[in-house]
């Protein structure tokens, strides 16, 4: 199984702060991938290269801020299994969940550092837990 990603690259960058959030704010993320296609890029030669497009957003309700990334992973994958993975995008718009987990945690890595720093210049919350030091009390 090769599942090599040569590359993360982000195509499209927005992020907007629309109101104050003077109330409770829920942010509500998400990622998917809407697009899978060849790459046209030289492979080993049984292997074939595979371009995925995906989506990440976090939207801060009730219509606070927007944070939205689009994203390319290139994917080098054996020729017939590549095939197999762009069939089953053609006609079922489906995609084995390992090869879709194994994607989309590339992504994450990546989105979630870049809407963490966009969060921090547009004065919002993270869109992620982020650790935190607690005092604790000593017990006797």
């Amino acid at each position: 199984m090769l599942m090599a990603i040569i590359g993360v690259n982000f195509k499209k960058i927005f992020a907007e702060r629309k109101s104050g959030g003077k109330d409770k704010i829920s942010i509500k993320n998400n990622i998917g991938i809407n697009k899978i296609e060849e790459a046209n890029i030289k492979a080993g030669p049984k292997d074939k290269a595979l371009k995925f497009t995906v989506d990440y957003s976090a939207k801060y309700e009730p219509g606070v801020a927007e944070i939205a990334l689009v994203s390319e992973v290139i994917m080098v994958e054996e020729s017939k299994k590549a095939k197999e993975i762009l069939d089953n995008w053609t006609k079922k718009n489906q995609i084995d969940k390992s090869i879709a987990a194994h994607v989309l945690n590339h992504v994450l890595i990546k989105s979630n550092i870049r809407a963490l720093s966009l969060s921090e210049q547009l004065s919002i919350p993270p869109q992620i837990e982020l650790p935190k030091v607690r005092a604790e009390e000593k017990q006797k």
